[in-house]
Order: structure tokens, then C-alpha cells, then sequence
């Protein structure tokens, strides 16, 4: 699994006893992003009954005024008599932040959006004529008792449904936009959050993009009645195929990091699990990295679009300090390294100490890490003696070159982990007893502590996309749980919540589109993969085919493509693997398990369940052997795979 997975720290055993499952949500939000046609319409169902509680058309008429007009009419219908929509026989177009209750003035039958005149008899009427992201204000009931609701549309370009969200406590309001619950009522808001309770919450439904499909108000036929509840049933989400990228002969691997080529590099055992190899994925091959003379070397994050990657292997030589830094309980030299066409190179480490560690490397050759100083620091746990301090490698006129990046006041430790094409660096700094106090942005020379969630520790920032967005973890107040987000100039850090029933999650990565991909935790330590798509996290497992024969674990990285790659327990043997999924889509629509409407469509109610399934001790404790080789703590040696 992955360095990256750095949530268990030095008492990671007592983790999870700790944990306490976040508040029950109430809010509901469902993502869709629906572009409705002509001819059509489009029914929502608010509370996921398969019932549709408001239904949207848009028709266009004959000729009716000459010379040779037309008419287009987008309207909205409550499909029962105890439905509503704020406004009159013209629905209103609400601005964010309104508030919907029993104040709000409702319409209870077909209500005019807007009326288009083309041809003779130009003009337009109704609040919603060449809108962006306004909203609905919408009343329902279900078993009797009223609800209160929002649907999110623009008619700017296209007439686009972006989501729709109800409360679900009967009478109580909802504003317009919202998402989660209220951060203003007692017992939710960020100043009276206790001890494992994450804060405002909500329950968000699976995105429904890309379908369900508009039905022909012409199709009354019993095929097209059926069709549509069952089509609404499914989320038709981006689907995967999954590739078994295998291991170099022993138990376990992890594929860490994939590039725009294709090119996936992570670490596998070798036969027996008792040595550990970076390697390089293409084309179908798992080509063994080598080391740099001793027996064990690693990779974690994405090789550059150039082929070059960076990773760290040991040497033959005993440490002089006795430290263990690459983490195999050898206490043999770890030197970060940089691989290009076959070629193995070790990185200068002349900060002091004898040792380094190397992590992402952009388009440019830039490779970031740390590297020992010369301080021997008495607060370290033993093997560790020497502070590191976070640098980049770049590429001098034929050599490779180190500098030392800023350390915050106070602070003696530090590890970049990722660079960006800009030169952007993210990492942590702290002193050798919490080593991710802090979650830093270096850029022009400057450094920038992003914040954190309200943990004193576990911050983390794994990525930086060109675009300097940064996702990365953080611990919630009282640090017991923690939480990925994303962070970004205009609106600092976002909590980005978990999967529906976890209570802790990491984002990985994230590409210049905003995709996301990580890992969400039950209480008891079981992860599985995500993928964040739309603003919404969806459990990857629900996007493969059915019955496939592996658990994707952690999503770690993905490329522009949206390829993405991880681990995976391969449930027939217990075994961890590399895996590569692949979306659907264009050429690949009629592969098997990409075919529309097949099995690997999941269920509304499927993206948001966990699957059936628990994990194997030595599974869930596999994060905290990674994490204490990437952070150099201290464990009991043991063999790569456990």
C-alpha cells in the first residue's frame, strides 16, 4: 500500500479504538447534470423512492403565428397534488441561499419556466429565459407529512439540472444551494464540534451523470413506462474495467502512480515477501527497478511525462547512526534516486546525513524529498537520530543540483512531497515527535502553512496540480479522525467528507479537471478506493463490473485520461495487488463490462453501501508498515508484505 497512506502515526495501533462514527446526516443532495433535449422530460425523485416527485418538460410546439414561428416551453410539475414550487404559474428563479419553508408562497400545478418565441412573434416570457444556476424552491410530502427541497438548473447554455437536495426532517427548512446540514445549529457548527464528531454533514447521493435519459412524452408504451424508473435506478456514472497488473512473485503490490502515457510505477514484492522492488508498468510488462546495491527499493508517486521517475532504494552499506530510514529493519543507507530510460541514479543527499527520500518529479526534472541534516535531535525515537529537512533536486546544466526548502518557525523536520510543472511544492514540517503538524506551500521562495481541519496533526498535502489546487488529509478537532480536502487560494480548505457509514478519508491526487481520487475508512480500519467526480464521492467498487474478483483498497493516482491505479485485495487469495482501471467509453462503450445498461452500472443504492466484505488483519495493518517506512518511524522489523 502506500507511503502516502500516512494516517496511523507512531500510535497507530490505538487508532481506530477511538474512532466514533460522525452524526447522521440529514440534508440529501443528489448530483445529476442533465441536458434535457427537445421533445422531452425528465422526472426527479427527490427522496430516491423511485417515485418521481416533480417532473421537467421541454417542448417545442408547430407553427402557430406567421410567419413560419415556433415556440419553445420549459416547465416544471409537481406530480402529485401536494407538491409545490415557489412562485405562481410562473416559477420563481431563486438566487442562492434562499430559505424554503411554509413562509415561501407555493404553486401546485404546471408551472411556466420560460416561453421562447421564434419566427413573427418574437419575445420571451417567464423568470428562467437565459438563466445560469438558479433555483427551484420545491415542497413534497412524503408518508403525509411536508418536506422542503431545491433543484439547481441553467438555461444559459442548454437547460441543464445540475442536482436537487431535500431535508428530511419534516417541516424543517432548507436553503437553496444547501448541501449539508445547517452550520449555524447547536451541536453542528465548527465552535461546538466534540471529540470524533466530523461537524456539518450531509448524505450525498451517487451522481446520476450522463443518465438517466430523458423519456418522448410520445412513449406510453409499457417498454418505455418500465424504462424509465429503471433507468433512473441507475447512476450511469463513469464505468471501469479493472486490470490485474500482477506482482514480481511475491504477495503484494501497489501501483502508486500513473502518467498521461499510460506509464503506471509502484512496489511489489519478490518471491518469498521477503524483498520489496520499485517497479514500472507498460505495456502489459512489470519491469523490476533494481536497487542501488541492497536488497530493497520503492516508488510512490507519478513518473513524468518524459518517463523519468523517482523513488528510493538501499545500498549495501550498514548506516552509520544505525537509523532505518528506508524502513526494513536492515539499517541499511536509503538513498533517493532518480530512474530514467533504464538507469538508475542516486541523488545527492549533502545536507549533512547519510541518508534522503525522494517523492514526486514534475515535467521539468524536478524531484522533491528530504534529506538528513547534521542535527542529532534527542526528541527522535529511536533508530531515528537525524532531523531531515525538506529539499528539490533540479536538473544544472548536466548535473543534478539540491536546495533546501524553508522550514516554519520553530520547526526542525520537513518532506516535500509533491511539485508541480510551476515549481509549486506541498509538504509537511513539524520536530521529530509530529512530523505533519503543519501542511506547507512552497512557491517563488516563500512558504504558506494551508491550514488544517482543526487536528494538531495528520496534515497532510499529497498533490498540487498546475492549476495549484492541493488535496491532501487532515486530522478534525481533537485528532481522532480525519478527513481529505482540497484546498485553493479563493476558499482556503474544504472538508471533503467520506463515504457514506466511514468516518475517515485521504485524497491522493487530483487532476487538472478536478478529479479526485483516495481512500475512505470504516471504524474498523476497512478502506476502499474513491473516485471524486462532480463534487461527489463515490465508492470506486461501484463502478467496476460485478463479480470482480478484486476489492480496490486505495485509489492513489490517475492522469488526465481518468485512468486510474491503486491496490486491491484479489478476494480469492487474499492477496494484495496492483490494479489499473480504465474508464469506458468511446471505442471501449462495447468491451465487456462496458456495455450500456450491463452489469457494471451500478445502482443508486449501491454507490452509496458499502460491499459486503471484511478485511484481513495483515489487509488493514498494511498502511502502517508503508507509513513508517515513507516517515522513517520506528516499527518491529518484519517481512515487506506484512
Amino acid at each position: 500500500m502506500k507511503s502516502r497512506t500516512w494516517m496511523w502515526m507512531v500510535a497507530a495501533s490505538l487508532f481506530f479504538a477511538a474512532l466514533a462514527i460522525p452524526a447522521q446526516a440529514r440534508v440529501v443532495y443528489t448530483p445529476v447534470n442533465v441536458n434535457l433535449p427537445i421533445n422531452s422530460y425528465y422526472g426527479i425523485d427527490l427522496n430516491h423512492d423511485r417515485i418521481d416527485d416533480f417532473k421537467f418538460h421541454l417542448v417545442s410546439t408547430g407553427y402557430f403565428c406567421p410567419p413560419r414561428s415556433h415556440q419553445v416551453r420549459l416547465t416544471v410539475e409537481p406530480t402529485s397534488g401536494t407538491g409545490g414550487i415557489v412562485g405562481g404559474s410562473d416559477a420563481a428563479a431563486l438566487q442562492s441561499g434562499v430559505q424554503i419553508d411554509s413562509h415561501q408562497g407555493f404553486y401546485h400545478s404546471i408551472a411556466l419556466m420560460y416561453l421562447v418565441l421564434y419566427g413573427g412573434c418574437h419575445g420571451h416570457q417567464g423568470q428562467w429565459f437565459m438563466v445560469s444556476q438558479r433555483y427551484l424552491g420545491l415542497e413534497f410530502q412524503i408518508n403525509g407529512q411536508t418536506h422542503y427541497g431545491w433543484a439547481e438548473l441553467s438555461t444559459n447554455n442548454g437547460n441543464v439540472l445540475y442536482g436537487f437536495a431535500y431535508e428530511t426532517i419534516a417541516g424543517k427548512a432548507i436553503n437553496t444551494g444547501q448541501t449539508m446540514d445547517s452550520p449555524d445549529e447547536p451541536g453542528i457548527g465548527p465552535d461546538s464540534v466534540e471529540p470524533g464528531d466530523s461537524g456539518p454533514t450531509a448524505s450525498v447521493a451517487p451522481s446520476l451523470s450522463d443518465a438517466p435519459q430523458p423519456q418522448s412524452p410520445g412513449d406510453t408504451s409499457t417498454a418505455g413506462m418500465a424504462a424509465q424508473p429503471q433507468q433512473q435506478q441507475h447512476e450511469k456514472l463513469p464505468r471501469y474495467t479493472v486490470t490485474d497488473l500482477g506482482t514480481l512473485g511475491g504477495t503484494f503490490a501497489a501501483a502508486e502512480g500513473i502518467n498521461n502515457r499510460g506509464w503506471v510505477e509502484g512496489l511489489s514484492n519478490l518471491a518469498g515477501d521477503h524483498e520489496q522492488r520499485a517497479f514500472l508498468w507498460r505495456n502489459g510488462v512489470m519491469t523490476d527497478l533494481g536497487t542501488l546495491g541492497g536488497p530493497n527499493s520503492n516508488a510512490y508517486y507519478s513518473p513524468n511525462e518524459k518517463g523519468e521517475l523517482a523513488g528510493n532504494a538501499e545500498t549495501l552499506t550498514l548506516d552509520p547512526l544505525g537509523e532505518d530510514i528506508c524502513g526494513y529493519g536492515d539499517h541499511l543507507v536509503c538513498l533517493p534516486f532518480r530512474w530514467h530510460k533504464g538507469v538508475m541514479t542516486a541523488l545527492p543527499t549533502t545536507m549533512g546525513g547519510s541518508n534522503g527520500y525522494a517523492h514526486g518529479i514534475n515535467n521539468r526534472g524536478q524531484i522533491v524529498g528530504s534529506a538528513e541534516n547534521a542535527t542529532h535531535d534527542s526528541t527522535c525515537a529511536p533508530p531515528q537520530v537525524l532531523d531531515f529537512v525538506p529539499v528539490v533536486w533540479s536538473p544544472e546544466h548536466g548535473n543534478i543540483e539540491i536546495t533546501q526548502l524553508l522550514l516554519p518557525a520553530g520547526d526542525t523536520f520537513g518532506d516535500a512531497l509533491w511539485i508541480n510543472d510551476k515549481g509549486q511544492a506541498v509538504g509537511i514540517t513539524g520536530v521529530c515527535t509530529n512530523i505533519n503538524a503543519h501542511a506547507i506551500l512552497w512557491q517563488d521562495g516563500t512558504l504558506t502553512d494551508i491550514g488544517s481541519l482543526g487536528g494538531t496533526t495528520n496534515n497532510i498535502p499529497f498533490a498540487i496540480n498546475n492549476e495549484g489546487q492541493i488535496v491532501g488529509q487532515s486530522d478534525l478537532p481533537g485528532d481522532t479522525n480525519f478527513h481529505a480536502f482540497l484546498w485553493t487560494e479563493d476558499e482556503r480548505m474544504q472538508d471533503l467528507g467520506t463515504l457514506p457509514g466511514d468516518v475517515s478519508s485521504v485524497a491522493y491526487e487530483i487532476t487538472s479537471e478536478g478529479q479526485m481520487v483516495g481512500t475512505s475508512y470504516d471504524a474498523n480500519g476497512n478502506p476502499r478506493a474513491f473516485l471524486r467526480h462532480s463534487g461527489v464521492m463515490i465508492d470506486l467498487n461501484t463502478l467496476i463490473p460485478v463479480g470482480s474478483p478484486l476489492f480496490l483498497l486505495d485509489g492513489y493516482a490517475l492522469n488526465e485520461d481518468g485512468e486510474i491505479v491503486g491496490d486491491a485485495l484479489q478476494v480469492s487469495t487474499g492477496e494484495v495487488r496492483a490494479y489499473l482501471a480504465t474508464p469506458c467509453g468511446g471505442d471501449r462503450k462495447d468491451e465487456e463490462g462496458c456495455e450500456d445498461g450491463g452489469e457494471g452500472v451500478a445502482g443508486t443504492e449501491g454507490a452509496s453501501a458499502r460491499p459486503a466484505i471484511s478485511l484481513p488483519e495483515n489487509v488493514r495493518n498494511l498502511p502502517k508498515q508503508q507509513q513508517a517506512r515513507r516517515y522513517h518511524i520506528p516499527v518491529q522489523p518484519a517481512a515487506p508484505s506484512n
